[in-house]
């Protein structure tokens, strides 16, 4: 690679190396050549002129997703040049697009072996332990290519992935921030970074950052999905049913997707196509938690009770053994009352964005309804406790009466 090579850092890396082949051998016994390891100084039959074209064939097939015969250019060019750095660590990432992270490590490590300071084996390698769940042995190695080459914008994306996983949005958004600095193509790190704003209630941050992923990738329906939800947190309903209808049309099979587009169709007071689009959703997914709150909704706003009832037991079901799961799940949780302000009206409370007192709250009026009086006076002390005014849910109740009684 042209760099002054240090020979204890050389040898520090030789050693972390063999002890982690040796543990990638004990757990892992696949099919497929292996190759015996390179050392620096070792003297090795090379044709470094030969093994150019099957690299360049390797990485045509990998980009072709032909990851098979990606494997036999690039076992052709290590056999020409055993020494040939950049097709240890591009079949590397060939092993790691196959699922086989244990036998990929087996490349970075070879590759940085025989150079240490190659940014792209450190940031495989990092790839390799966050497919195996070991994210602070992933931090480390895409630290490592970061100090390697401080402007690696795949490398701040990876990185940011592994600190999302842990929980570290802030230290996840900085360095998917430095990712799109670093290479405005990078359309999966607009797409991370505008979904963490809207996470964050920074919409409009997550809009620009959204509005970018699409104008690289436009028929990418995680990301119309992600721009229709963010629209419809914002009470666009017209962009965010546009971008939700499309987000299904090519994704017919996202469950949450449904249930978001059904929020909408609440809040326009469409109760009917909401529990249409919601009964998709939970066909698709049963556990989904928000889905069954929204129907919930929909079947109170028909004055369809006991159907309300049973959806929000599933709904508090759910909260009960997952909240963080069903927080995560849809735009139905409880976070967003901070960043919306307090609202008079009993509806408005309850279906801008549908959330946990919410569902305590309307099961309350439903079960009034049903004459359940000891389950409404439990379900609106639940509710209050979550925040919510209980005259609010008091009064909603006296107009149910009221409407019936006319």
């Amino acid at each position: 690679m042209g760099r002054n090579k240090n020979p204890i850092k050389t040898a520090a890396v030789l050693l972390s190396i063999c002890a982690l082949i040796l543990t990638g051998c004990q757990a892992e016994r696949v099919a497929g050549q292996r190759q015996d390891l390179v050392l620096p100084d070792q003297p090795v039959n090379r044709d470094p002129v030969a093994a150019i074209p099957y690299q360049e064939t390797g990485t045509i097939h990998a980009a072709q997703d032909s990851l098979l015969q990606a494997i036999k250019d690039y076992d052709e060019a290590i056999r020409l040049d055993p020494r040939y750095v950049k097709a240890y660590y591009s079949r590397g990432f060939v092993f790691n697009r196959l699922e086989r992270p244990l036998r990929a490590i087996e490349d970075f490590n070879q590759a940085i072996l025989l150079d240490p300071d190659v940014a792209e084996a450190y940031l495989g390698r990092g790839e390799s332990h966050a497919a195996l769940n070991q994210i602070p042995q992933a931090l480390e190695n895409y630290g490592e290519a970061i100090r390697q080459d401080p402007g690696y914008a795949r490398a701040y994306y990876s990185r940011g992935n592994a600190y999302a996983s842990l929980g570290q949005a802030h230290r996840a958004i900085d360095d998917w921030e430095n990712a799109t600095q670093a290479d405005n193509q990078l359309a999966p790190a607009f797409y991370r970074l505008g979904e963490a704003y809207r996470a964050a209630a920074h919409l409009r941050r997550a809009l620009g950052s959204l509005n970018h992923a699409l104008r690289l990738k436009p028929e990418d329906a995680a990301i119309l999905a992600s721009r229709g939800a963010t629209y419809a947190q914002l009470g666009e309903f017209q962009s965010a049913t546009a971008d939700l209808d499309e987000a299904i049309r090519l994704d017919p099979k996202h469950a949450q997707t449904h249930n978001n587009r059904a929020y909408i169709a609440l809040n326009l007071g469409q109760p009917q196509q909401a529990i249409n689009l919601l009964n998709t959703a939970i066909a698709l997914d049963p556990i989904a938690g928000p889905a069954y709150t929204n129907r919930g909704f929909a079947y109170h706003r028909l004055g369809r009770y006991d159907e309300a009832v049973q959806d929000f037991d599933q709904a508090v079901e759910s909260i009960t053994q997952d909240f963080t799961a069903y927080r995560r799940w849809g735009l139905a949780y409880d976070g967003w009352e901070q960043y919306r302000p307090p609202r008079e009206d009993f509806d408005e409370a309850i279906l801008i964005v549908p959330w946990i007192g919410g569902v305590y709250a309307v099961r309350g009026v439903a079960n009034a309804m049903l004459g359940r009086e000891s389950a409404s006076r439990i379900d609106i002390g639940q509710a209050s406790e979550k925040g919510l005014d209980r005259t609010l849910v008091e009064r909603a109740i006296r107009l149910e009466r009221s409407k019936l009684a006319r």
